[in-house]
């Protein structure tokens, strides 16, 4: 193997892996979005719970259940792009 090809080797092998960083903290970026998303859904139950406090009312889950549904959602999304960031790691260490 001339000095050309290992240059352009090399040239490739760091290609791949920074298509694979890149890929990274883009999905780790969307599992921060998604943990603010939660957040947010968090802040709105507390909230609502502050408002029916306030109001003499009891809060009940059929109250919040559509921001529980939410919330599983979010949840479930962070564990997909996880198993993604998880695959390109096994990729790259294989």
């Amino acid at each position: 193997m001339g000095f050309l090809d290992k240059v352009k080797e090399t040239a490739k092998d760091a290609d791949e892996k920074l298509g694979d960083r890149i890929d990274i903290d883009k999905l780790e970026s969307k599992i921060r979005d998604e943990k603010r998303n939660i957040e947010k859904i968090v802040k709105e139950i507390g909230d609502l719970c502050v408002e029916n406090a306030r109001a003499g009312k009891d809060t009940t889950i059929a109250d919040v259940k559509d921001q529980i549904s939410k919330i599983e959602e979010c949840e479930k999304r962070i564990q997909e792009f996880q198993a993604q960031i998880d695959e390109i790691k096994a990729k790259k260490s294989s």
